[in-house]
């Protein structure tokens, strides 16, 4: 039972973590680019963690939300099931939108010691990111630079405090994830695919 419920945790802060890992901002061109964080239909991303367990990502369409175009991302997760959150390129970044406004989820380009605040009102956690730097890990069969991140989440009524990492590559988005809500659990992007 212990197992199982440690299990829920992990998938649920995994959820939240891809959830954050994918939404945008305000009015105007986007300064943010597909060089910085991909989104058009028919990509695909596969993560793989302990035990084989997969956490796929992916754009099957693009809609119109309040005259503004958005990539549907649909996260597919163990036990959690299916979730669709839509995404768009901003000029801070890439942003969702939520209750009629939209809201950072990433600031791009990733730059050392910038800092936001993920705070989407469907969520019971907010999340203070900070770019920590570059570095080269191992993703999708090979290494490359990566943008390391962290993100400080803690409930919306105070509470204990966890701690993920997540790093972001050029041209390709979240390529890793380590998420520490109840026990730790590493996910490594297995393969990135467009469209054919």
């Amino acid at each position: 039972m212990k197992k199982a419920v440690a299990a829920a945790a992990v998938l649920g802060a995994i959820a939240a973590a891809i959830a954050l890992a994918t939404y945008a901002g305000p009015r105007g061109e986007p300064a943010a680019s597909a060089r910085d964080y991909p989104l058009e239909v028919g990509l695909r991303w596969t993560y793989r963690g302990a035990g084989n367990v997969a956490v796929v990502r992916r754009i099957d369409r693009a809609v119109e939300i309040d005259g503004r175009r958005y990539f549907e991302m649909t996260f597919v997760l163990p036990i959690l099931g299916r979730r669709a959150i839509p995404m768009r390129h901003a000029p801070e970044g890439v942003v969702t939108v939520q209750e009629g406004r939209e809201r950072l989820l990433v600031r791009l380009p990733l730059a050392k010691g910038d800092r936001w605040t993920v705070d989407l009102p469907s969520e019971k956690e907010v999340a203070e990111c900070t770019v920590l730097g570059e570095e080269e890990i191992e993703f999708a069969g090979r290494k490359g630079a990566a943008t390391k991140v962290e993100v400080r989440r803690r409930g919306r009524d105070a509470g204990p405090v966890s701690i993920d990492t997540e790093w972001y590559a050029p041209g390709v988005g979240l390529v890793r994830m380590e998420v520490t809500h109840g026990i730790r659990a590493t996910f490594v992007l297995e393969s990135f695919e467009r469209a054919k």
